[in-house]
């Protein structure tokens, strides 16, 4: 797969691995579709969780994305689910992180073929994943 940095704008040979950092600054190699996007979507080309390079963008909403990421530990591939939690006022912003959190926790206790298996959870910034 043929990736780009985001920052320096440098293209990686035609065989890099997702998740791969540039060498210039670091940065998590991205889709080139998507550096136009990465400069107003600061987690593009970041990692978050310490553990998820993210490269791209599956899909986003009003309050979030979910991205195309790799974690860098077990070298897999994975979906990202964010909630921007700067999305709501800060009155609702500790219901978002309990519903959220919730969601979660239920979802890591079903197994089933039809959906997702959440292997994590966490918080970072103003950004709360799974």
């Amino acid at each position: 797969m043929k990736l780009v940095c985001p920052r320096c704008k440098s293209i990686g040979d035609a065989d890099i691995e997702p998740g791969t950092r540039c060498p210039k600054d670091c940065a998590v190699l991205i889709n080139p579709r998507r550096l136009k996007e990465a400069q107003s979507d600061p987690l593009l080309g970041s990692t978050i969780g310490s553990h998820y390079a993210i490269y791209d963008v599956i899909g986003r909403g009003g309050m979030g994305a979910v991205y195309h990421a790799r974690h860098l530990k077990l070298g897999r591939n994975v979906a990202v689910k964010t909630i921007h939690s700067e999305s709501t006022d800060e009155d609702n912003e500790a219901d978002l992180k309990l519903r959220f959190q919730q969601e979660a926790q239920l979802l890591s206790g079903l197994r089933h073929p039809g959906i997702v298996t959440v292997y994590d959870f966490g918080e970072q910034d103003d950004v709360l994943y799974m």
